[in-house]
């Protein structure tokens, strides 16, 4: 219950000091007696119902009831904060995510700006490299007229020259003039040879030019290429948190409970995953294992970056739409991500980075989460390393298979809702873990 304002300042009162009685009788019991004033009026007394000191019992119910009264309005503060603090919650999780939708969307415009700037910049090295092609062809031209002219010109020399030595003879130059007309002759054919070593030297620093040229532009198609892929899984993730936003706008609870199973999804996984280090070290003790040795040789004990390990899929197609520790992921969810996520189209093959056995397979029907589990032996310090591999609508081996590197071992996923997805599944794209001794690392410092 909650009192009047005058209740609660009288049972402050009543807390802080003793109130003096009217009661003539009573006050014996409080207070040594003091004269009185027979000019000091008698007090009023208390309209109902304030009590009287003349009634003890009210007064501990008054101080009961007032103290009931502040315990329940504790209380009824502290569901109004935990009510509050939960609605906030709520709402930041949604909120989060609309502010998610609109950076994307501001990202993308900048990616677009950035494709444009790119292509211009791609447009302008075509017509440079056109340019330069064009002074090539006129300097080639140029170099065969001139080489024409001085194969004459030396061939002249020549018989000039040959001529020169029956003048010496046969003339009436002195020897010393003929002399003279020869170093003349040799200096000029040198000149001819030093212009043509020039217009030659000039043509191959055109041509290094053009090939530096045409390797801009396959730099530039390139990063143009990857910038457009950059723009269509950007495109992806927004379609699907708008359905998301659809699915939960108005309704934060269901949208709790989607990321709460997301999160339980993710710790089920984590506890299976750790549960395998038993398997690993039964398997390294048993005669499959031996075979296996026998097979590889050193290749299934893998060491970095000897390991020779490739990508499961194909990363240039759109890049990495979440990286390891990600965190835009971290605050969404509150927890680390602890792959890569690389878009793909729906059901590419995923194959396997390096040679393995399979340790776990979950392969439901339905939209619940199906991942494999690959083990590659030991790295160079001795750790046992395993792939994880998620979103997987089909698996093509078995708990034990034996697989080799390149060997198609399942395919990516399809669109939120499709079989294996999961919970909070954003678009097509592949779920790659790698771990040490159990233990999550950037797939990236382990692939080539």
């Amino acid at each position: 219950m909650i009192l009047p304002v005058y209740a609660q300042n009288l049972g402050q009162q009543l807390l802080d000091v003793p109130v003096l009685p009217k009661d003539p009788d009573f006050v014996q019991t409080w207070i040594v007696p003091v004269p009185s004033s027979p000019s000091t009026p008698a007090p009023s007394p208390l309209p109902t119902p304030y009590p009287t000191v003349s009634d003890p019992v009210r007064v501990n119910e008054l101080l009961q009831d007032f103290a009931q009264a502040q315990s329940d309005r504790n209380q009824l503060h502290s569901l109004v904060d935990d009510s509050i603090t939960k609605y906030h919650s709520l709402k930041s999780a949604q909120n989060s995510l609309r502010n998610e939708i609109i950076s994307l969307a501001v990202e993308r415009k900048e990616i677009l700006a950035n494709i444009t700037a790119v292509s211009n910049e791609l447009q302008t090295t075509l017509a440079n490299i056109d340019q330069i092609s064009n002074k090539i062809l006129l300097k080639q031209k140029e170099i065969g007229q001139q080489k024409k002219a001085v194969i004459a010109y030396v061939q002249a020399l020549y018989v000039q020259e040959n001529d020169s030595t029956l003048d010496v003879l046969l003339s009436n130059k002195t020897f010393s003039d003929a002399l003279s007309d020869i170093s003349h002759i040799e200096a000029l054919q040198k000149a001819g040879e030093a212009l043509f070593d020039s217009l030659k030297k000039t043509s191959q620093e055109l041509r290094e030019e053009q090939g530096n040229l045409e390797n801009r532009q396959e730099r530039l198609e390139k990063l143009s290429r990857i910038l457009a892929q950059q723009k269509d899984a950007l495109e992806e993730q927004e379609l699907a948190k708008k359905m998301l936003l659809e699915k939960t706008e108005g309704k934060e609870e269901k949208y709790q409970e989607l990321i709460r199973g997301y999160r339980d999804q993710v710790e089920q996984v984590e506890f299976d995953i750790q549960a395998l280090s038993v398997e690993i070290e039964e398997f390294k003790a048993s005669d499959q294992a031996m075979r296996m040795a026998l097979r590889f040789g050193d290749k299934f004990s893998l060491t970095n970056p000897e390991s020779g390990a490739i990508w499961p899929v194909d990363v240039a197609y759109k890049g990495i739409s979440a990286y390891f520790h990600d965190d835009g992921y971290h605050k969404l969810f509150g927890f680390p991500h602890q792959a890569i996520d690389i878009p793909e189209p729906p059901e590419t093959p995923i194959r396997s980075p390096a040679n393995g056995v399979v340790l776990k397979v979950v392969d439901n029907e339905g939209g619940s989460y199906n991942y494999l589990v690959l083990y590659h032996g030991t790295n160079a310090e001795g750790e046992d390393v395993t792939t994880v591999y998620g979103h997987l609508p089909k698996i093509f081996v078995q708990k034990g298979d034996v697989v080799r590197q390149g060997e198609i071992i399942a395919l990516t996923g399809g669109y939120p809702g499709s079989r294996g997805t999961g919970s909070y599944y954003t678009g097509p794209h592949l779920h790659f873990e790698v771990r040490e001794n159990g233990s999550a690392i950037d797939p990236i410092t382990w692939l080539p």
